[in-house]
């Protein structure tokens, strides 16, 4: 069984792994409440214990509504920015699109072990060596192979989720 412990700091909820993998996830409002509405009366009651149990699960469904996200505007925003970065004339809308998905993959902070560890799946790795390619302008054929393998993986885990959602 695999064991989770969760923090909160600021708007983002900290869940460090048994094996130490640390991610951070942005939450609502509402899971902010309740993380601390249960810290403050926690106590051995059997009732306490399950709303702890509750509010754990709601966080980790928190944060894999947060990285499916983040994995699906990535499905949309990589290719386009392959696209843009080895056009030969850029325009300065180009330049501009360009520089407004570098900051979508900026603005989010994660640790690449979180997909393998929440859906089995080395997607996030797979979403940071595409971006990095790009961000070094690295020759077009290897930067187009790693996009072809994060495609691959996306479309996979998009037809588990499918098939997630039938059940």
């Amino acid at each position: 069984m695999l064991k989770f412990k969760f923090s909160l700091d600021s708007n983002f909820i900290i869940c460090k792994s048994a094996h130490q993998t640390k991610s951070k996830f942005h939450t609502s409002s509402k899971t902010k409440r309740l993380f601390h509405k249960t810290h403050k009366v926690m106590g051995t009651h059997s009732s306490d214990r399950k709303l702890l149990r509750a509010i754990r699960i709601q966080q980790v469904n928190d944060a894999l509504i947060v990285m499916r996200h983040f994995i699906d505007l990535n499905g949309k925003l990589l290719p386009i920015l392959h696209d843009l970065t080895y056009k030969k004339l850029k325009s300065k809308r180009d330049l501009e699109d360009i520089q407004k998905i570098k900051l979508v993959f900026v603005s989010y902070q994660f640790n690449t072990d979180t997909s393998v560890l929440f859906m089995e799946s080395n997607v996030l790795e797979l979403i940071q060596n595409a971006y990095t390619a790009l961000f070094n302008c690295e020759e077009e054929i290897q930067t187009k192979q790693k996009l072809v393998r994060f495609q691959n993986e996306y479309l996979r885990l998009k037809s588990n989720w499918k098939s997630i959602l039938l059940n």
